[in-house]
């Protein structure tokens, strides 16, 4: 009779992970949340299925579009020099921080140069949701939670795309006026529509990215 085969915890590719799977506290919801979506990347990447990629045109139209799971990470979600480093600081958005650093969910890593290759803010969801679930597929949508460092990293992301041609930046937000307390919703909230308008000429001019 053969003997049985113990079987380790883990996930399709994460041969190397800061989370270790046979830790019953890295199968929580929080963690799962994050290191699922990354594990689905992999293995269909494994098999050549490119992921659905959301985007925006020139005039802030949504289309889809797809993308390989190694443009997405920057590196073969398989290969021995892919890590997986969950909640972590991200070193190409630490430079713009004047505080504390938050932790982004995902920086994926070369194992040989420990390069930061990409920042990942990960979300896991249901389609349909609770609101949409009797309509018909077509009108089916899901949550979607955004956590208040996501928006640090947004703002990150736009702050790295223009680091070398601030000029250009200024002169997208030039149509918001002077706000000296950004935290005080009545100092804010008259200028709301040019504040919109701000962040849809600067998603318009980041579109390709």
């Amino acid at each position: 009779m053969r003997g049985k085969i113990k079987m380790q915890a883990e996930l399709f590719g994460q041969k190397y992970s800061s989370r270790d799977y046979t830790k019953a506290k890295y199968w929580g919801k929080n963690q799962f949340n994050s290191s699922f979506p990354a594990s689905l990347v992999a293995y269909m990447s494994s098999k050549n299925i490119k992921l659905v990629y959301l985007k925006t045109d020139k005039n802030n139209n949504l289309y889809h579009d797809y993308i390989s799971g190694t443009e997405l990470f920057k590196i073969d979600p398989l290969s021995e020099q892919a890590f997986y480093n969950f909640e972590a600081g991200y070193s190409s958005y630490e430079k713009f921080y004047t505080g504390d650093r938050e932790k982004i969910d995902l920086v994926m890593m070369n194992r040989e140069t420990e390069e930061n290759l990409c920042g990942l803010e990960v979300k896991l969801t249901a389609l349909p949701d609770n609101t949409t679930k009797k309509f018909s597929e077509d009108k089916y949508s899901c949550e979607i939670v955004m956590r208040p460092p996501t928006i640090c990293f947004l703002a990150c992301s736009i702050c790295e795309n223009y680091e070398n041609n601030k000029e250009h930046l200024r002169s997208l937000i030039s149509g918001i006026p002077k706000i000296n307390h950004w935290e005080t919703p009545e100092e804010v909230a008259p200028h709301y529509k040019a504040i919109e308008n701000v962040v849809l000429k600067v998603a318009a001019d980041m579109c390709d990215k």
